[in-house]
């Protein structure tokens, strides 16, 4: 597997799980043109990489990719698409400010265009925000 995910033990096979990429970070500190999820490593774009954990995952039945909204075609055609990340499932414009791209992506579910509530008709949340340099694998 291309990535190790930690912590999975208090997600059961049974739920349907999504996960929530954000992609929709300029890079500025990083004094780019390109836009950091879209630079190249050994050949992919940045964002190959998380959305290929996911898709890899049983763990995980559904993406929602988030991005600006100036890249949704962007990444529709050129990642999505090419790379066949099949559980993709909505690709949408985020926020200013990161907590308002996850609320973008919870809202979605909220209102039914995603189909993931439990048993009891309403959606588990557990986030989780994963960097390289906050874990010991760098």
């Amino acid at each position: 597997m291309l990535c190790r995910i930690l912590n999975w033990e208090s997600v059961e096979m049974s739920e349907r799980n999504t996960a929530i990429v954000l992609a929709a970070g300029q890079g500025k500190r990083m004094h780019s043109k390109v836009q950091k999820q879209f630079l190249e490593i050994q050949g992919y774009p940045v964002l190959y990489y998380s959305l290929r954990c996911f898709q890899e995952s049983p763990l995980i039945q559904d993406i929602i990719l988030v991005t600006g909204e100036e890249s949704i075609s962007y990444c529709k055609e050129e990642i999505v698409q090419k790379y066949h990340f099949t559980k993709v499932n909505i690709i949408t414009s985020g926020g200013a400010e990161r907590y308002l791209s996850v609320g973008r992506a919870l809202q979605l579910i909220a209102d039914g265009r995603l189909k993931v509530p439990n048993e009891h008709g309403y959606v588990s949340v557990s986030y989780t925000h994963l960097r390289a340099h906050e874990t010991s694998l760098h």
